[in-house]
């Protein structure tokens, strides 16, 4: 990878992680006003229970309507959870993937290398989930047969096969 390309990356990352950070923290506002409000019903309850039980007229239903209201409250706090979990679950997508590699040696070779500089085997494709793209070689010389670029470390012309004496 390029350094651009990871400078790029990495301020997606950031960007990311801030981004998921501020929605993470609007949920967990969330869940925290659904909470005092619970807090602020059952307190209610517990003074209606009273008041009625103090004047007799304790009926079970007006306690049902306010733990149907409570259970409704801790219903939308769950799916805050778990909204804060896929939040927290995100990623950047993965890069495409480009190149050859080597089939004898299974040296990773740019896009642009048909031939293994090493080894002088054909290339074959990458297949797209096998791994990350390789920076370019840098540095190159040339090749006495056709005229390619070839990295000073190479066996052989990544673009001809031919065998590069040194």
């Amino acid at each position: 990878m390029s350094l651009w390309n990871s400078m790029k990356r990495s301020v997606s990352s950031a960007q990311l992680s801030a981004d998921k950070l501020l929605r993470v923290n609007k949920e967990r506002t969330e869940i925290s006003r659904l909470e005092s409000e619970i807090r602020k019903l059952k307190r209610d309850l517990g003074d209606q229970a009273f008041v009625l039980y103090q004047s007799g007229k304790l009926k079970q239903k007006d306690i049902v309507a306010s733990c149907s209201t409570i259970d409704a409250l801790f219903a939308e706090i769950q799916t805050h959870e778990e909204a804060i979990d896929a939040i927290q679950a995100e990623e950047l997508p993965k890069q495409p993937l480009t190149g050859h590699v080597c089939p004898t040696c299974e040296k990773r070779l740019p896009a642009k290398q048909v031939y293994c500089p090493d080894c002088g085997t054909k290339a074959i494709d990458i297949v797209p989930e096998e791994a990350e793209p390789i920076e370019e070689p840098e540095a190159p010389s040339v090749c006495p047969e056709c005229g390619a670029e070839v990295e000073a470390d190479s066996a052989f012309c990544p673009s001809c096969g031919v065998k590069i004496e040194r």
